[in-house]
């Protein structure tokens, strides 16, 4: 063996060493994190719209395009988390296809009936009908005006845009013959483009390619994806990782959509003004007083909200049409935002902020009402 080759040789083990002496290292490292995140991390929830009962039919009218079910109920858990036990929350239908009490179409003589249209917020999502805002509302305008006819629907249904809501209040609402109506308005509502945009995000890519989405199981046979779907099998450190990084992608994509929307030459835009339009119109025909009121975004509240300028265009476009348009963002107390969640993997407001907004909903509308009813019984 000549001195050069032997050299090599000594080197080559050298190397091997080191390179093992670092691997092992890296291993009690990776060894010692994986312990320390098993015992003080928590087991992560990633949000895949498992909250979202099953209590809806398709409905021929292209623009409701689906209804809750009459009479359909399910019960949803939300598992343990580091803010408290698992828990479950109860879904019943009306027979007139509202989560609602049973309500009687026929309105009767010196009744004050109040419509609330909304998405999953105003349906109540994740937390029981009687703590719904609606539930509380009917309640205190009662307690406030001394009247037990008072009667507040919940028109809300999980999903709904403003073209939907439209419907809902021709097709629904308008029947009942309600006195006042109000259009709780929510960023993504400017839907007709958002679910159809989703796809080309590109935060919606990677978590696709990243194979982060259980709801989309066609890209699981890619590499990264099957590499990934390992490691969180067999790595407590990989789930939490996967779970922080799918969370903020997918705020990211649903956030630059709903940006989107607002712009003036968007559809989504368009169709909106449209539909609001129309419901002013309706509402005038029927007899309708309608409102507009917004609900703050809650995943934005800590620190500075950035989304002052695409409500305040909603409250612009709200006064130049003559509608009355509420928003209670600045009434919610400077406070962490997930006390207001419904659990740390979904963001709906949970009881306590229900109530809140409850008692800003009276606060606008026990007057109206009030005033309402007077003109009916003259």
């Amino acid at each position: 063996m000549s001195p050069s080759s032997g050299l090599q040789s000594k080197r080559s083990r050298r190397l091997r060493i080191g390179a093992g002496l670092a691997l092992g290292v890296l291993a009690l490292g990776l060894g010692i994190g994986e312990c320390a995140a098993r015992r003080c991390i928590p087991m992560p929830v990633v949000p895949l719209g498992q909250f979202t009962p099953s209590i809806d039919t398709a409905h021929p009218d292209w623009r409701l395009r689906y209804v809750l079910q009459p009479g359909a109920n399910a019960t949803i858990t939300y598992p343990a988390s580091a803010q408290g036990p698992d828990f479950a929350v109860d879904y019943r239908v009306n027979a007139l296809g509202m989560r609602d009490v049973e309500r009687v179409l026929e309105k009767p003589n010196g009744a004050l009936r109040i419509a609330l249209l909304g998405d999953s917020i105003t349906f109540g999502l994740g937390v029981p009908r009687e703590q719904t805002f609606a539930a509380l509302l009917e309640t205190s305008l009662r307690a406030r005006l001394a009247d037990d006819a008072i009667e507040v629907w919940n028109f809300g249904v999980y999903g709904y845009d403003t073209v939907q809501e439209l419907a809902q209040l021709e097709l629904a609402a308008a029947p009942a013959e309600p006195d006042l109506a109000v259009v709780v308005f929510f960023l993504n509502d400017l839907v007709p483009t958002y679910y159809e945009n989703a796809g080309s995000s590109p935060a919606t890519t990677w978590i696709r390619r990243l194979g982060l989405s259980a709801s989309d199981p066609g890209t699981w046979k890619r590499p990264i994806s099957k590499l990934m779907r390992g490691l969180r099998a067999v790595s407590h450190l990989a789930r939490v990782a996967s779970a922080g990084a799918f969370l903020q992608l997918r705020k990211k994509a649903v956030e630059g959509i709903m940006r989107d929307q607002f712009d003036p030459r968007c559809n989504g835009w368009r169709e909106f003004e449209v539909a609001l339009a129309l419901m002013q119109d309706l509402a005038r025909r029927k007899g309708i007083e309608l409102h507009v009121a917004l609900h703050p975004y809650l995943l934005a509240m800590d620190g500075s909200y950035d989304w002052v300028e695409e409500e305040a265009q909603v409250m612009d476009l709200c006064r130049r049409m003559g509608l009355p348009c509420h928003d209670f963002r600045e009434r919610y107390p400077d406070q962490d935002r997930r006390k207001w969640y419904v659990h740390q993997s979904d963001t709906h407001p949970n009881a306590a902020a229900h109530a809140l907004y409850a008692g800003f909903l009276e606060e606008v509308l026990a007057p109206r009402a009030a005033a309402l009813r007077e003109i009916r019984s003259r």
